[in-house]
């Protein structure tokens, strides 16, 4: 069971599955979404320092809550809201598959913004391509959905963690800048 949602995500990962194939159940959703926050808090500590983890964490339940709401109301205004667990599985378990390949190849290359820029585009890419399937519309409409909800995403989501977190995150910059190498 686990190894072919593992397959599943993957082939949605790379176009060859549909979200209607997901597993949208709670406890996936759940697991999926818990999987995603411990790659990015493992992935934070790695790359930068545990005093960011914080920030991460709230960024993390900030952007994802925010790409929920947009997926909800995507499929709200195309009428399919019974397919927004499906959906979320679908986009969740893309995100794992995405993000372990990133880390992967962060690992071998050291961070090249070339390539995670690329990756950033793959996620977008999937992203498009679920809506694609789930509110039945062409793949370039789905993917400038997924385009502009990014785009919401990061703007708000960058106004709120500013608002939230402004203080830490001076005071992480400016220790981080302090420190001899």
């Amino acid at each position: 069971m686990f190894l072919s949602a593992i397959r599943h995500y993957w082939l949605l990962s790379t176009f060859r599955s549909s979200p209607a194939n997901s597993n949208g159940s709670t406890e996936t959703i759940l697991i999926l979404y818990t999987i995603l926050f411990i790659l990015g808090i493992g992935a934070t500590y790695w790359l930068l320092t545990s005093g960011f983890l914080v920030v991460f964490a709230g960024g993390f339940v900030i952007t994802q809550t925010l790409i929920m709401i947009g997926i909800l109301s995507v499929l709200r205004i195309r009428y399919q809201q019974s397919r927004f667990r499906k959906t979320l599985s679908s986009y969740l378990g893309a995100s794992v598959v995405i993000t372990v390949s990133s880390i992967a190849v962060t690992a071998v290359t050291g961070g090249n913004n070339l390539i995670e820029f690329l990756i950033y585009c793959w996620n977008v890419a999937i992203l498009g391509y679920i809506f694609h399937k789930s509110i039945e519309v062409k793949f370039w409409f789905g993917l400038l959905i997924a385009l502009v909800l990014y785009f919401v995403v990061e703007i708000v989501g960058g106004l709120v963690l500013h608002l939230l977190f402004y203080e830490s995150l001076l005071s992480l910059i400016t220790e981080q800048s302090i420190k001899p190498n």
